[in-house]
């Protein structure tokens, strides 16, 4: 039984390990194994770990009120969480979208879909007697390319079906204006329509991005700290299904963590990067608190011109040697992220919400009323191999010298 128990745990690190590498720290950590160590009641359960409850925050901590901007779009009286749906994916201008390009990249010489037919007889009342075969036969068959099957086709890309029935439009027309015929559009039908929505996603973000920059400077997509509530605030409490028993956070110097917002810090929440980092920054002197941030509904997010919503992976405070409260919004990526789609999105996205930050000192009467100080909120994303280096020498040195 130990043996087998072992040979579990080793299945589930190697998981937990590979999405790690794969970026999905996040669901890496919500893969626990059943029994074991934390089972208290010795039934074979999970104990305590399958009840979920509350860690309130520490008491220094206690009633500090913390508040985080979130992207709106805000357009006459309207002011509300930015919607990509209705504010970004509804609003893109395909007009400017290049489909010539595309079509100069579909080889009119490539090969189309062929079959292969081999006919087979088998005579009746003999044992063992067989009709001779035909020859086999290879034909290309006679397809057709349908523009109404392929405007259905992009419709999760372009919404509006008038749109996007005009975009096949002009593919096919400049595939025309190539020397492609009927003939050659029904054979490379698949081919086409593939490249068709590799291109279109790609379009989709380059005009969501610059869409996005110019509704910033038109002022209908802000991110900054406002007087009517449309803030993001920090909850006093969060909730934790594991046990009392679970072991705790220690760093380098065998302590637990001290400026944790919430108290106590279990390791189980961190995967091994996280919890270097977690336990590097609280020893900081210029650190006031940092908070882990969950990537689920309810926790904190930024909408930025994709559909997915980003959850960054640490809030912090640093007590600034200046007039200014700064508040650090960070994302945290592996090394072998570096490079690819999704890291060089979030990585441009917050660099554009921390140039495009201001803070709204007018106080309006009958609203909110924010803390006396100028607050300043950076966003930014670091690799982990990085944060001994640039993130101490971009943050905590400046910090601690007043710079």
């Amino acid at each position: 039984m130990v043996c087998l128990h072992a040979k579990t745990k080793d299945v589930i690190d190697g998981i937990k390990k590979g999405l790690e590498n794969d970026g999905m720290a996040d669901l890496a950590m919500k893969i626990r194994e059943s029994g074991g160590d934390d089972d208290d009641d010795g039934d074979g359960g999970s104990g305590d770990g399958d009840k979920s409850r509350e860690l309130g925050r520490r008491d220094q901590f206690h009633k500090t009120e913390i508040y985080l901007p979130v992207v709106l779009w805000a357009e006459s009286e309207t002011v509300r969480q930015l919607d990509y749906e209705q504010d970004i994916l509804l609003g893109l201008d395909w007009r400017a979208a290049n489909l010539d390009a595309l079509a100069e990249k579909i080889p009119l010489d490539t090969h189309a879909t062929e079959t292969q037919t081999t006919r087979i007889g088998m005579a009746d009342g003999t044992k063992g007697e067989y009709f001779p075969t035909d020859t086999p036969q290879t034909r290309q068959d006679k397809l057709s390319f349908d523009p109404v099957y392929a405007t259905r086709v992009i419709t999760d890309i372009v919404p509006n079906p008038w749109i996007a029935r005009a975009l096949v439009g002009g593919l096919l027309d400049s595939l025309r204006a190539r020397g492609f015929d009927d003939d050659r559009l029904g054979a490379l039908g698949g081919l086409i329509l593939e490249a068709l929505r590799k291109h279109l996603l790609a379009e989709r973000d380059r005009l969501a991005e610059s869409q996005f920059i110019a509704d910033v400077a038109a002022g209908k997509i802000q991110f900054r700290l406002r007087t009517d509530r449309n803030n993001w605030r920090l909850p006093h409490s969060m909730t934790t299904e594991l046990p009392k028993t679970a072991p705790q956070m220690l760093r380098d110097d065998g302590r637990h963590t001290e400026k944790s917002l919430f108290a106590p810090v279990y390791q189980a929440d961190f995967n091994q990067a996280e919890r270097e980092f977690a336990c590097y920054i609280d020893e900081a002197k210029a650190l006031q608190w940092w908070h882990r941030n969950v990537a689920k509904s309810g926790h904190y997010f930024l909408q930025g011109w994709r559909k997915n919503k980003v959850y960054p992976d640490f809030i912090f405070a640093l007590d600034c040697k200046s007039d200014k409260r700064r508040l650090v919004v960070l994302e945290t990526k592996g090394d072998q992220l570096e490079g690819n789609l999704d890291t060089a999105y979030k990585r441009k996205l917050m660099e554009r919400l921390s140039e495009s930050y201001q803070f709204d000192a007018a106080i309006k009467a009958g609203e909110l009323e924010l803390v006396g100080e100028e607050t300043e909120i950076v966003c930014d994303l670091v690799l982990m191999s990085e944060w001994k280096s640039v993130f101490h020498n971009r943050y905590l040195v400046m910090e601690a010298t007043g710079g």
